[in-house]
């Protein structure tokens, strides 16, 4: 997240009136259509994208973390010591959530009604996200295993770029995947249709 923005409108008040906006739309929705609001299972798409973006991070955090504290210590200004890794964990949320929002948002758009492509079942949809959390696991693996030095400073740095592009190209893949997939359900409509 940009850094103005957390100085201006930090996590700890963003995230309620996030979750409040959410919760009132959702509450409202739920009133008029029941368990089978669409925006009910849009929102837990979007919570499950969220969490496996958070839980990968907080992971990548507290791996590196061990790798090199420097990093975190002078590089993101986190005090060493007592619940060093807390705030390891805190700064991971505050890094990987909106790339979680972001990706889900995506697919959910991208798997919007259009025109007569019918759209991936939900259940399907969910198994996406995964593709990129693979893609950001192998770029920084790759990284880290082709660096002499497995410690320090810049191995760290560099595993967070691999991590961050992994996710940008993992992300756009899965993007390609929901399209792809949009695709072939219109021409299996279609030969249906014209039988």
């Amino acid at each position: 997240m940009p850094e103005f923005i957390e100085i201006y409108l930090p996590l700890k008040y963003r995230l309620p009136f996030g979750l409040f906006i959410f919760l009132w739309l959702a509450i409202v929705d739920y009133k008029k259509y029941g368990w089978k609001s669409e925006r009910l299972h849009e929102y837990g798409f979007l919570i499950y994208c969220v969490f496996l973006a958070v839980i990968y991070g907080i992971a990548n955090d507290v791996i590196t973390s061990s790798l090199s504290a420097e990093y975190y210590t002078f590089g993101k200004e986190i005090d060493s010591g007592e619940g060093f890794n807390m705030r390891v964990a805190w700064l991971a949320i505050k890094g990987s959530y909106w790339v979680g929002l972001i990706l889900g948002v995506i697919l959910l758009v991208a798997n919007n009604p259009y025109k007569s492509y019918p759209r991936v079942p939900l259940p399907k949809l969910w198994k996406y996200p995964l593709i990129p959390i693979g893609f950001t696991i192998i770029f920084s693996l790759t990284i880290y295993l082709n660096i002499h030095n497995h410690y320090g400073l810049y191995v760290v740095m560099k595993i967070h770029k691999a991590a961050y592009c992994g996710s940008l190209v993992g992300g756009l893949f899965s993007l390609g995947l929901v399209i792809r997939s949009r695709i072939k359900l219109k021409k299996l409509d279609y030969s249906f249709t014209n039988v």
